[in-house]
């Protein structure tokens, strides 16, 4: 199965959830979590589980938080399993590895919060408003034409970025995402809330 990362933005009262979902830990709550975009949207499965369940009543909730009390779409990013090349590129340009598996990664990162786990095994990650804009900075540091200077297809591959041949050197894709990353930031530090970055 193919391996994803999405980044939600959600107000600080979002908080509630993940302290429910840590305290607890021996109940479903803390993967249904993981479905928190879907339950915001009202897509949302709840299985007739009381755990899900309990997550789709504080989704609700939740929304009263967000601008206009409802969700925007926004809030909401999926990488496209390009995750792991704008990490190669920022460790590139960084220069501050080799191996570009040593370096700390820009989306799988953050505050680990262990009793939340996905499907495939993957803990919840989220991020403070300190993370946030740290990650807001870093983007605007530098230009997509300079990160894609370090783009290297054989060298990639041999290094193992992830789902490399998706890409066969798609300028426009990646140029794309490089701009939507940025906006989904700005909209993030705006909301001063947490990002939740979700493994799947």
């Amino acid at each position: 199965m193919a391996i994803d990362i999405s980044l939600l933005a959600v107000p600080k009262e979002a908080e509630r959830i993940l302290t429910k979902a840590a305290l607890q830990s021996d109940s479903e709550y803390g993967e249904a979590v993981f479905a928190l975009p879907k339950a915001l949207e009202d897509t949302f499965v709840d299985f007739g589980h009381p755990d899900w369940i309990a997550l789709r009543k504080d989704a609700k909730e939740l929304l009263q938080f967000y601008p206009k009390q409802q969700f925007d779409t926004k809030f909401y990013y999926d990488t496209n399993r390009t995750y792991e090349v704008f990490d190669y590129l920022f460790a590139k340009h960084k220069n501050a590895v080799r191996n570009f598996k040593d370096a700390t990664p820009f989306f799988y990162d953050g505050i680990v919060h262990s009793t939340s786990i996905s499907g495939q095994g993957f803990p919840l990650y989220y991020w403070d408003l300190e993370h946030t804009l740290a990650k807001k900075t870093l983007f605007e540091s530098v230009s997509f034409e300079r990160l894609f200077q370090h783009y290297n297809l054989t060298n990639m591959k041999e290094e193992g970025v992830y789902k490399m041949e998706q890409f066969e050197e798609n300028f426009q894709e990646l140029q794309q995402r490089f701009t939507q990353i940025n906006q989904f930031l700005a909209d993030a530090v705006a909301l001063q809330g947490y990002v939740l970055v979700m493994k799947y």
